[in-house]
């Protein structure tokens, strides 16, 4: 499929950094402000041309959900353009065709979904029957399975999956290829070697480019495998970021919480935590 109904810029000659950020309430939320995402857009232009800056979306979104949030987003933008890499589900890369448009990365993408058939082929039963339990323990909340994803829970308040989450863990500690993913009030059970870090490290390995010269912006707690696993990285998440990751950035020598939310906190750290080291290289 088309994911995205802009292509891609081409890539710069010579690429000499990477952005990296979160998607839902980072870059996007539903009441956000067209001219703000209209300066984002125009800023990542003058970056491409005048520093190499390239820049993708590190998402638990799906594909599907993705492409209609993004569209929805860049919609009668004339300066909007895709990104340079995309992954989706905390896991799945893609990456611009020589066309420009977003396509799948099959050599790291099927060797992600095997892993993921032999570990719900292992664990399965016990995680269904796991999420079915809680499920009758938390019916105040409204726990729910996704309907796309048998190995996905929602529930009506994020705060609530605080403890929901935190009992799972505990769980899990004896299934230790089971791992979880977490933003907001969604969880998801993945395999513990594919998450938004890992999958951040094979698109700097596929462009080529060294861990320190990327920065991570993020808002939840799926993103703090993302900057766990670049930890020479530049760190940024906006005020409203759960309290776990602005604690988490906030103890890192290169990390910086804005005082303003979403994609305007994104603008905020982008001119004054990241302008400064590409100018002075």
């Amino acid at each position: 499929m088309r994911m995205l109904h802009l292509p891609s810029l081409s890539r710069p000659l010579n690429c000499g950094f990477l952005l990296s950020f979160d998607f839902d309430e980072t870059i996007y939320h539903q009441d956000f402000r067209r001219d703000d995402v209209d300066r984002f857009f125009k800023l990542m232009r003058q970056w491409r041309e005048n520093f190499g800056v390239m820049w993708g979306v590190n998402t638990g979104r799906g594909p599907e959900y993705f492409q209609e949030g993004f569209n929805h987003l860049t919609e009668g933008l004339s300066h909007a353009f895709s990104p340079d890499f995309c992954v989706t589900k905390e896991r799945h890369i893609h990456l611009p065709n020589a066309q420009g448009v977003l396509s799948p990365l099959k050599s790291w993408n099927q060797v992600c979904d095997i892993a993921h058939e032999q570990l719900f082929c292992r664990y399965g039963d016990q995680l269904r029957k796991m999420i079915d339990r809680y499920m009758i323990h938390y019916s105040d909340c409204q726990l729910q399975v996704q309907d796309d994803d048998p190995y996905s829970v929602v529930v009506d308040c994020a705060r609530k999956m605080d403890d929901i989450s935190d009992e799972i863990r505990r769980e899990l500690i004896e299934l230790s290829e089971v791992s979880i993913q977490r933003a907001g009030p969604y969880l998801r059970f993945c395999h513990r070697e594919f998450n938004k870090g890992s999958a951040l490290s094979q698109v700097m390995k596929e462009l080529d480019l060294p861990t320190n010269r990327l920065a991570i912006f993020g808002d939840a707690q799926n993103d703090l495998d993302a900057m766990s696993h670049h930890p020479d990285a530049i760190w940024c998440c906006p005020v409203n970021a759960s309290g776990e990751v602005k604690d988490k950035v906030c103890g890192h020598r290169r990390g910086y919480v804005s005082d303003f939310p979403r994609i305007q906190g994104v603008l905020d750290a982008l001119h004054v935590v990241v302008e400064p080291y590409l100018i002075n290289g």
